[in-house]
């Protein structure tokens, strides 16, 4: 599929997914958010029942079996199997809270820490 973008005019290759609006460009990709609608899960563990959809979510998986932690904070001797979780330990040494809420002045390292802050304003709210 050919699409036109919309700021530079330029035509690129996008391809789309076939249950819903979501495109890529490239296909690989659009197969793997597919998987997300069929269920199909062809990345099994070897250790475990586990199995995924993504290569990458099963070589991080596997990593906690095999006690491989390859991601290492530049501040501490934290290490992780999960390149997210240093990412997000690391914000401890940068003061880094980049997720905010609308309603306060609350900040936190962590989206789903912000989710269950909100909930509150939604409780407090409520007759």
């Amino acid at each position: 599929m050919v699409a036109r973008d919309a700021s530079s005019g330029k035509c690129r290759w996008t391809h789309k997914c076939r249950f819903c609006p979501f495109t890529a460009r490239q296909r690989g990709n659009v197969i793997a958010h597919e998987r997300r609608h069929t269920g199909e899960r062809p990345y099994q563990c070897r250790y475990c029942p586990y199995a995924t959809a993504q290569q990458g979510s099963l070589n991080s998986h596997e990593r906690i079996h095999t006690g491989e932690k390859p991601y290492k904070c530049r501040w501490c001797s934290y290490a992780s199997p999960r390149k997210e979780t240093v990412k997000i330990h690391e914000r401890k040494h940068t003061g880094e809270k980049p997720y905010k809420c609308a309603s306060c002045s609350y900040a936190t390292t962590q989206r789903w820490n912000l989710k269950l802050h909100e909930k509150r304003h939604v409780r407090e709210s409520l007759p």
